[in-house]
């Protein structure tokens, strides 16, 4: 069986007619106690009900740790006695530093054997004045170390930068094979380069597929204006293309027109023919036909497929070749 409590609560029930917190915190009589006249039933029951709940946790706490019946006898000096054994036993059986074992502690002297004059990873020794001093001698000190580099400076204050680029690798890894652009000055890898008031207008740079950058002579590679040659209703390019164009009357079916070229073509050409008359008041939308006359140079034969006995049809014909 459990052991028995005596002690035990007052007016703990729900709805119990005791004061609010509120209302016996407002109590006059809280300070001075009652007076005079009658104290009202819920004012008295609030009071008890404090006073007997601290006294039943108490009992309760005697009773839970010695396992033994606290009894309403009035013997006092019972109940302190019990009290205090039963804080002691909490005590005892607790993992607490005892006020004596915590004064011998904090006097005892570290022994010499102890003490290292080596550094290593020993958990039980304690490194001696000596080689603490030795050891922090060896760290840079607060001026070398407020000399060193800054964050705040980006790099402006590393004394020989190209020396620093140079021993990071950064040129040797990362630069491009052939002519490259390093913001002020292409370079070459074989010479000290060229500044961009040399190259300008002179020469070209073209992006391979596979990254890299081909330095071309623009003077090769351009052609002036003046290569390009063109007259009414043609132009002549460089590579020897022409290209000419014109307005003519196509010959009847069976009865094609021969059309001069602007200028003679020099190995070959195509020509191909289209209706000059797209408007509403068109009947119909013949159809062309070209081929080669003489030579197919100077001359080619322009047809419709209107019939004879019909209105002959006007063509736009372009003519391409070289």
């Amino acid at each position: 069986l459990m052991a028995k409590n005596e002690f035990l609560p007052f007016g703990t029930a729900e709805g119990a007619n005791v004061l609010s917190n509120q209302e016996y915190e407002a109590l006059a009589a809280r300070h001075n106690g009652f007076n005079s006249g009658v104290a009202k039933s819920k004012e008295l029951n609030k009071v008890w009900r404090q006073a007997s709940l601290i006294a039943s946790a108490v009992a309760q706490f005697i009773v839970d740790t010695d396992q033994k019946d606290l009894l309403d006898t009035g013997d006092v000096a019972d109940i302190k006695s019990r009290l205090a054994s039963a804080i002691n036993l909490i005590i005892s059986n607790g993992d607490y530093v005892t006020n004596p074992y915590l004064k011998l502690e904090l006097l005892k002297k570290i022994d010499k054997a102890d003490i290292t004059q080596q550094l290593g990873n020993d958990t039980g020794k304690v490194v001696s004045q000596n080689l603490l001093t030795t050891e922090l001698g060896k760290k840079a000190s607060v001026a070398d170390a407020n000399s060193k580099l800054a964050k705040d400076q980006n790099g402006a204050d590393i004394p020989n930068k190209d020396t620093f680029i140079k021993n990071l690798g950064l040129p040797e890894k990362f630069q491009p094979i052939g002519a490259y652009a390093d913001g002020k000055v292409f370079r070459a890898l074989t010479g000290d380069g060229a500044s961009i008031s040399e190259l300008s207008g002179k020469y070209m740079f073209a992006l391979r597929e596979d990254g890299t950058v081909v330095l071309h002579d623009a003077l090769n590679l351009l052609t002036p204006l003046s290569s390009f040659t063109s007259g009414a209703g043609w132009v002549k390019f460089p590579d020897g293309t022409i290209i000419q164009q014109g307005i003519n009357i196509a010959g009847q079916l069976s009865y094609p027109t021969t059309v001069q070229f602007h200028i003679p073509f020099t190995s070959h050409c195509k020509v191909m023919a289209c209706f000059d008359s797209a408007s509403n008041k068109a009947t119909d939308c013949p159809s062309f036909a070209t081929s080669p006359a003489w030579n197919g140079l100077t001359h080619f034969y322009l047809m419709s497929s209107r019939t004879s006995g019909g209105e002959s049809a006007g063509a736009n014909w372009i003519a391409i070749g070289r």
